[in-house]
């Protein structure tokens, strides 16, 4: 059970072009979709040491691999020393032993630990397999990201740290060529788009879902070309492959990691089984080919770490292997060998075939009827929210270092990486998709907050050496409000008289508005021209002084003010303290705000709206919900009930889809959306002030919200507060941020692909497959990284909902979204 949280407001904002110079090659193109072309050093690594099989056989591609977690059951630490050491050990090993054989590695926070704790000579071997091609690197990110929590800058730094060491140290045979997104729950279309960018040459995947399985099988399309972006054109196409079996796994029978038996090639043994061995490969192999249209087959062989004992597997797929190949004295069109993905890609590209293409994208995935993996869309809020400002900040290290020229004197690289290596980490697909253990999640959380820590220590280097201080000698007082979402900074609670620095990270100049908690009224604040500036004191609510992770602060107020901050430059505001108190909320009237309570239904609201030069919102009487929106400037208004619902989560023990039960991976609600009617009515407090004006809601003792209106500003907020939430029924509650509009936008909504481009969605289809949907709630819930929303194009109306992380989005009705 998640503990309380909130939605975190940050003094940093985001905004970068990340440009990413092609590694190597050209991207796939539809027709003859792959340029192998390379232009290596070292002649003996690349696609021209594959293995293409025999022309006239099924040539089975056997690839060793295994799939290492950072941190699920484990923490990332916990997996490398009790498992992936071991793998990286022994695999090398049977490497070196035998030049035959052929691996490949994929999550570069193992191996860039294992690297560092080799000798030089071991260090020298290693390099040799991979100029030979005998190891391989696949993907190359620090880890295996997720697609759907993700978002596209933190995709691309991810991978750059591991694709910069691969290079630093392996040179252009290091470089990896394929992406390899075998076990991320559902797949995006921006991950594609920024494969494409890379120049990877192809993506394989595994998990997709079962009604588009089978239509793909029985239409011989689990291998075709991907579009990842209308914008991008062609520069975003990718071949893309669907592991047969929807599985990294090797085939039922040859999993010797998993406890199927050995081959027993020694004919005096009772339990001799060779035989039966080769017949079964034979049979499999012969069956998986009716559904592709080559002779080439992949069997990927290895799972979840897998190889701690490399010698088990290698000695047993060497058996295979003979024993397969010498049938073919005897008119087997068999033929085993030893492969790689990339080399299995190009066996494809020399058949020279055209593939059907695909425009959309891979979510949300079912491996079976009422089995939809949404719930990871918004499991574990708190560590998603916390991972979305942790990339605002390393954008911000990483911009202000530059700016300030920091040299290796200062360690600011070695700083940063802590942070880089931290969020490499994070994009996991049992990470930030919330899906880890308890213990493992604190884990994740306490390698940002490490990160982070060393980042700031990098932005008070560069800000004092910006403000031509001395760098050897910075600013040692800078502090950082780091509990600004629970309305906590002990130093502005402390302090009456200081200095606030603000940076943009924007190309552009930014306005907008600025909350400190305090403990007095009596402040003001001054620009860096000493001029006074206009500010509002809005107290800390109720609810949130309820927070444990509030209590121990003595804040009292939010001192709000105005800033504008120049392009890639900082501001600094002074606070001061004030002779007399500054008037508050609470003083109806003055001219900073009056305040009206009173419970839904009491008729005491009078005042029921809040409104500035842009915007005017309405809110029921009785209700205490908000009712309605007005764009004062086309004159418009809408019908628009928002408030906070919820989901009963659905029981059971996971025997088959109708017994699944509701989780961390799987949403699946037990009935319709429930109201907070049965914890009492909804409690409305209204505050309008001059710079800001608030309606504070209520619903019950573990859920309320903030809707917030700023002057000048063409939207409103919305700041949430849920948990902890209430299992003594011992029943879970799926809570949702529910909009029901008058807006006729049909079966239609649009969301966001990790923050990038929109995709159109229609509730109950999909676009290349007839869709029989089993869960009519969950069914239709998409990952939404920055946005969603609805429109009537008729009319030129759209109600666009921005999110600051990941959660999961529907439009189940006409008019409705909810989050």
């Amino acid at each position: 059970m998640e503990s309380s949280h909130r939605s975190f407001r940050c003094l940093f904002f985001f905004c970068a072009f990340i440009l990413v110079e092609k590694i190597h090659g050209n991207t796939l193109r539809r027709q003859n979709p792959f340029n192998f072309e390379q232009d290596y050093d070292e002649p003996t690594c690349g696609y021209e040491q594959c293995n293409l099989g025999q022309p006239d056989m099924i040539n089975v591609h056997l690839v060793p691999h295994t799939h290492d977690d950072a941190g699920w059951l484990q923490t990332v630490d916990g997996y490398y020393y009790n498992t992936v050491q071991y793998i990286l050990d022994t695999v090398n090993f049977e490497l070196h032993a035998d030049p035959t054989k052929k691996f490949i590695y994929v999550e570069m926070a193992f191996f860039y630990r294992w690297w560092n704790e080799l000798s030089d000579h071991m260090r020298h071997a290693i390099k040799r397999t991979v100029d030979k091609g005998q190891l391989e690197f696949i993907l190359g990110g620090w880890s295996m990201n997720d697609e759907a929590c993700t978002h596209y800058s933190s995709i691309i730094d991810q991978h750059t740290i591991g694709f910069k060491f691969l290079l630093d140290t392996f040179g252009k045979c290091g470089i990896p060529k394929i992406g390899w997104q075998i076990d991320p729950f559902g797949h995006s279309r921006e991950q594609a788009s920024i494969f494409a960018q890379f120049g990877f040459d192809g993506l394989f995947f595994a998990r997709i879902d079962y009604q588009d399985y089978g239509e793909r099988i029985k239409t011989k399309t689990l291998e075709h070309m991907w579009f990842a972006s209308p914008t991008l054109g062609d520069q975003a196409s990718l071949f893309t492959g669907a592991l047969y079996g929807m599985s990294y796994s090797p085939p039922p029978g040859y999993c010797f990691e998993c406890g199927d038996s050995p081959v027993r090639d020694d004919p005096r043994l009772d339990d001799y089984n060779a035989d039966q061995k080769l017949a079964k490969f034979l049979s499999d192999a012969k069956e998986q080919a009716k559904y592709f249209t080559t002779n080439h087959i992949i069997w990927t062989m290895g799972s979840d770490f897998h190889y701690s004992n490399a010698r088990i597997n290698f000695k047993n797929i060497d058996k295979l292997i003979k024993m397969v190949n010498a049938q073919q004295s005897n008119g087997s069109k068999v033929n085993a060998i030893y492969s790689t993905p990339s080399c299995y890609l190009y066996a494809l590209n020399k058949a020279n075939l055209t593939y059907t293409s695909k425009k959309d994208d891979f979510f949300p995935y079912a491996h079976r009827s009422h089995t939809f993996w949404t719930g990871y869309f918004t499991s574990r809020s708190n560590l998603k929210g916390y991972e979305r400002t942790a990339n605002n900040i390393l954008q911000v290290c990483k911009q202000l270092s530059a700016l300030a020229q920091l040299d290796d004197e200062h360690s600011s690289q070695f700083k940063m990486n802590f942070l880089k290596q931290s969020m490499g980490v994070l994009q996991h697909h049992d990470a930030v998709t919330g899906t880890s253990k308890q213990y493992v999640a604190y884990n994740y959380a306490k390698m940002l907050s490490t990160g982070i820590k060393e980042c700031q220590d990098v932005m008070k280097v560069s800000i004092s050496k910006l403000m031509n201080k001395s760098v050897m000698d910075p600013i040692e007082d800078f502090q950082f409000c780091n509990l600004m979402n629970v309305s906590s900074c002990k130093f502005t609670e402390t302090n009456q008289n200081f200095a606030v620095v603000v940076y943009n990270p924007f190309s552009q100049m930014v306005g907008q508005y600025i909350k400190l908690p305090v403990t007095s009224n009596q402040l003001t604040v001054f620009d860096d021209k000493l001029m006074k500036l206009d500010v509002q004191f809005v107290p800390v609510s109720s609810e949130t002084k309820k927070l444990a992770e509030f209590q121990g602060s003595a804040s009292q107020f939010e001192l709000v003010f105005p800033v504008q901050v120049p392009p890639l430059g900082y501001a600094t505001y002074f606070v001061n303290k004030s002779k007399k108190a500054m008037d508050t909320l609470e003083s109806k009237s003055r001219s900073d705000g009056g305040h009206i309570e009173g419970e839904s239904g009491s008729g005491q609201l009078d005042a029921n709206t809040l409104e500035n030069e842009y915007l005017k919102l309405t809110f029921d009487n009785k209700t205490g919900l908000l009712s309605s929106i007005m764009n004062k400037e086309r004159k418009l208004e809408i019908n628009a009930v928002q408030s906070l619902k919820y989901y009963l989560s659905m029981a059971g023990d996971n025997w088959n889809g109708s017994r699944q039960a509701s989780g961390a991976y799987i949403f699946r609600p037990d009935g319709d959306v429930q109201d907070f009617s049965k914890f009492g009515k909804t409690k409305l407090t209204i505050f309008n002030g001059n710079l800001v004006s608030e309606a504070r809601q209520v619903f019950s003792d573990w859920a309320s919200q903030v809707i917030r209106l700023y002057k000048g500003a063409n939207h409103f907020e919305i700041e949430w507060t849920v948990g902890p939430i209430p299992d003594n029924d011992r029943v879970g509650k799926e809570v949702i941020s529910s909009f029901e509009t008058s807006i006729k936008s049909e079966d239609v909504f649009y969301t966001d692909a990790n923050g990038r481009e929109m995709l159109k969605r229609v509730r109950n289809y999909r676009p290349t497959w007839n869709f029989e949907n089993t869960e009519p709630v969950s069914g239709n819930y998409f990952p939404v990284n920055s946005r969603i929303y609805i429109q009537d194009p008729s009319k030129n109306i759209q109600l666009t909902v921005l999110n600051d992380r990941s959660q999961g989005g529907a439009s189940l009705k006409e008019g409705h979204l909810e989050l």
